[in-house]
């Protein structure tokens, strides 16, 4: 779970992956609306992660938190069956 933290601390300062590419390509599709003429675009308008966030109403946070609340209970499990 510490190197869990680790890597989600180094994503917000060095955003990598699926969010990264997301910026990308939103980069990329406001510079070509933006170059056809089209005046108000943001490059939020295209950011797949935030769009999704906004249709199922969590945050990633919310989602890792969420998942790292499920992990700790099924190890808890796991490890009962054990003994």
């Amino acid at each position: 779970m510490r190197e869990f933290n680790q890597w989600q601390r180094f994503a917000e300062i060095e955003p990598f992956g699926e969010e990264r590419e997301d910026m990308r390509a939103a980069m990329i599709c406001t510079a070509v609306v933006r170059a056809g003429g089209a005046k108000r675009v943001r490059m939020q308008d295209y950011m797949i992660c935030q769009l999704l966030e906004k249709q199922h109403g969590q945050s990633v946070d919310e989602m890792a938190s969420n998942f790292a609340a499920y992990a700790k209970q099924h190890n808890a499990k796991q490890k009962r069956a054990r003994k």
